[in-house]
């Protein structure tokens, strides 16, 4: 767990279940988080309620597997249901969960293949064109 903990979950994380270990690194600057995030085997997110926390969208550039833990499902399933490696469960679905990443643990490292289509839906460029878009089309241009 890198930065800012909710204290809500500082119980979980300084007491994980047997056979795990759980790091915790105080916030650190943007490019060290960074660099943490491309060498990791598996990114956990965790959606509130109906928001998804905007660390997704770096998640998601970065190319490596995300297991996403679902209130109800509605933005970050949009974002991340193109992405190639994305897991997707809901937040009680403990079975499944565990399964997957014991499943990505015992299997061969992930190679990043930098970012695909999923990604270039949310670049800046993208972004920009379908906002372009629609000012066309209410004024009519």
């Amino acid at each position: 767990q890198i930065g800012f903990v909710h204290p809500s979950a500082s119980h979980e994380l300084e007491t994980p279940p047997k056979g795990v270990t759980v790091h915790q690194v105080p916030p650190v600057p943007q490019r060290e988080a960074v660099s943490y995030m491309l060498g990791a085997d598996l990114l956990v997110v965790d959606e509130f309620g109906p928001i998804m926390p905007s660390k997704t969208l770096q998640y998601l550039r970065a190319s490596r597997p995300i297991l996403a833990f679902l209130d109800e499902g509605g933005a970050i399933r949009e974002v991340l249901r193109a992405a190639p490696e994305a897991y997707l469960v809901a937040r009680d679905e403990v079975e499944r969960a565990g399964a997957l990443i014991a499943g990505l643990a015992s299997g061969p490292r992930h190679s990043s293949v930098g970012p695909g289509d999923a990604v270039a839906a949310y670049s800046r460029r993208e972004v920009a064109r379908r906002f372009a878009g629609v000012l066309d089309a209410v004024w009519g241009g």
